[in-house]
């Protein structure tokens, strides 16, 4: 490799992994006292994105099976918090969705979960063809996970960018699927409305 080229890409190294860090500093503030606690897990009220101050709007928990294993707490922020899923979705603003895993998990059982979700969901909201690949992008992607592991959903007018520990795992240029994937968590459609209800603050 020519030495010019070298230096390029090695330019474009250290740029990505200062906005990885950068993203870390505003993305995973240290929590702050008086806010929601779930499984000792504590979220700050407001922290910043994009240059952005977002706000709390809700904090919950994902359950699976029947023996009510606690698989990770979620938390959404907002510019503007509100209860009203299809006003949320449906605005230019930033969103941010955080998930703090609590379990372990291996990559094919995370799969598997994801994939479990995705049919479900998709049979009562009926997921367009067009989003097929980006979901299946998406699944193949996301990773085993450890206990304390955290994944973030940044959703903007554009897309949404997806995070593993703040390390950039998959960006989607892509509106319709990044409405699709928030709606996932929040619409009517939800296949946890516990969850739902939560990070709406209605519980």
């Amino acid at each position: 490799m020519a030495g010019s080229e070298w230096k390029r890409r090695s330019s474009r190294r250290r740029l990505w992994r200062a906005a990885a860090l950068a993203l870390l500093l505003v993305c995973a503030p240290p929590a702050v006292s008086g806010t929601p606690t779930i499984d000792g897990v504590t979220f700050p009220s407001a922290l910043t994105v994009d240059g952005r101050i977002l706000h709390l709007n809700g904090v919950g928990l994902r359950t699976l099976t029947l023996f009510r294993i606690h698989a990770y707490v979620a938390a959404l922020y907002l510019e503007h918090p509100g209860h009203d899923s299809g006003a949320i979705e449906a605005s230019t603003e930033i969103k941010t969705l955080f998930l703090k895993f609590l379990q372990a998990a291996s990559q094919e059982r995370v799969q598997g979960m994801l994939r479990r979700d995705e049919a479900k969901y998709c049979a009562a909201a009926v997921c367009p063809a067009s989003d097929a690949q980006d979901i299946e992008r998406l699944v193949a992607l996301f990773p085993a996970v450890k206990h304390g592991d955290y994944a973030t959903y940044v959703f903007s007018p554009r897309g949404v960018r997806v995070l593993m520990n703040n390390v950039p795992l998959v960006t989607f240029g892509n509106p319709d699927f990044a409405r699709r994937l928030l709606d996932a968590f929040i619409g009517p459609h939800t296949t946890v409305q516990s969850l739902r209800n939560a990070l709406l603050g209605h519980s």
